[in-house]
């Protein structure tokens, strides 16, 4: 037996290469009341008062204390949380939502949750002398957005209209033309497909951009500055079709980050720069920069 042994039974995950980007995460659950206790929560006649404003901080401290209470989440800095209720006079119960907003590496939907639950067990509390027997249920993530995943809808919920009108785009590029260019000897010459730059068409047209021209070019400084750009060549197809068509397309480049044509290029008419290979991450500063 080792004479030192290592024990580790857990592991947070390592979220530091992952880019920033804007996640939103709706959840919501239900407090079922009793009669007496339901009437006096509409009413807000309480003996410990209105139930409502008392919850909605609640809900905002429990979202913001996420991290204190489940140990494998990150602390994330929030941008923003919202609690609200809707009442269910049929059933005698209070549904709460709550919806938490960061610029982040990773989602908000435990915020989401805890804030829904800080709320939840608030009204609870606050109801508890009135009538003991009270039950919460249907805790859940309605939806979430950014990140790899995108938009997701838990198929499975009711969700409010509200909710889903606040659901961005899921083609926020729909009104978008945008020309890629892959500088690339080897695939230009025909030694390996070029994955990156067509992934990158895949993308942006699952975004909704309309791509109106891709091309696969040496990459060749004089080449690229000389023909593409001044005096012609095969390269000048591209602007040529851009020019010819009006189509105001902005410019994506796939290239080696250290191409010496890397910073003329982003100088130029250029959208973004790429490195290859291209990734997931590096596509999400191009949808935030192509929506302004």
């Amino acid at each position: 037996m080792a004479a030192r042994e290592l024990i580790s039974n857990f592991s947070m995950i390592d979220v530091g290469g992952k880019r920033h980007t804007t996640r939103r995460a709706v959840a919501a659950g239900t407090i079922h009341l009793g009669p007496n206790a339901f009437v006096k929560v509409r009413d807000k006649t309480l003996p410990k008062g209105d139930c409502f404003p008392m919850a909605e901080i609640a809900g905002v401290n429990g979202a913001k204390q996420c991290a204190n209470l489940l140990p494998m989440c990150h602390p994330l800095p929030l941008d923003q949380v919202l609690v609200s209720f809707e009442l269910d006079h049929d059933a005698q119960a209070v549904r709460v939502f709550c919806e938490a907003a960061a610029h982040a590496k990773t989602g908000v939907e435990m915020e989401a949750l805890a804030g829904a639950n800080g709320a939840l067990l608030c009204i609870w509390d606050l109801c508890k002398g009135t009538d003991p027997v009270l039950r919460i249920s249907d805790l859940e993530l309605l939806t979430k957005t950014g990140g790899k995943s995108g938009v997701w809808i838990n198929p499975e919920a009711s969700i409010p209209d509200w909710v889903h009108e606040r659901l961005p785009s899921t083609t926020p590029l729909s009104e978008r033309k945008i020309a890629v260019v892959v500088m690339s000897d080897r695939a230009s010459d025909g030694t390996y497909d070029d994955e990156s730059g067509r992934y990158l068409v895949d993308s942006l047209t699952e975004q909704g951009a309309e791509v109106c021209e891709y091309q696969v070019i040496p990459d060749d400084f004089d080449l690229i500055i000389c023909e593409v750009f001044m005096k012609g060549g095969d390269g000048q197809t591209i602007l040529n079709y851009v020019n010819e068509k009006s189509l105001s397309c902005s410019f994506i480049w796939l290239s080696k980050p250290e191409n010496e044509t890397v910073t003329w290029v982003k100088s130029s008419t250029a959208l973004g720069f790429i490195p290859k290979p291209f990734k997931d991450p590096d596509f999400f500063p191009l949808i935030e920069k192509a929506e302004e």
